[in-house]
């Protein structure tokens, strides 16, 4: 009825990745995150805040399924955008620069043994 342009469509479409995520389907959450993410590029342009959040989204997803360099890789992208447009000191750069530090993690961890 609103169209899989809308803003809210949008939203919506991530957050049911976000539950596929929540509920163990990977490659189902994945997948819509993915798509979340290049329809939100599309229609709002790379550095809108709600593409940022959808990337970031997806970069803790890729975490959470274990694909740690793409988590690693989008997580310093979103960083690095969010310092730009936000600041260093701003509550979205400052979950970004968690996330990736979260994914360098068990690589850190790893290093050590």
């Amino acid at each position: 009825m609103l169209g899989p342009d809308q803003p809210d469509t949008l939203a919506v479409a991530g957050n049911l990745g976000v539950a596929y995520m929540a509920a163990g389907q990977y490659r189902a959450g994945l997948d819509m995150l993915v798509t979340n993410l290049s329809d939100r590029v599309r229609v709002f342009g790379d550095d809108d805040m709600r593409t940022l959040s959808a990337a970031d989204a997806l970069a803790t997803a890729y975490r959470l399924a274990g694909k740690l360099d793409d988590a690693i890789a989008l997580a310093g992208r979103v960083t690095a955008e969010r310092r730009r447009i936000l600041g260093a000191a701003h509550p979205d750069t400052l979950t970004s620069r968690m996330g990736m530090a979260l994914a360098r993690a068990p690589r850190a961890t790893s290093s050590r043994r």
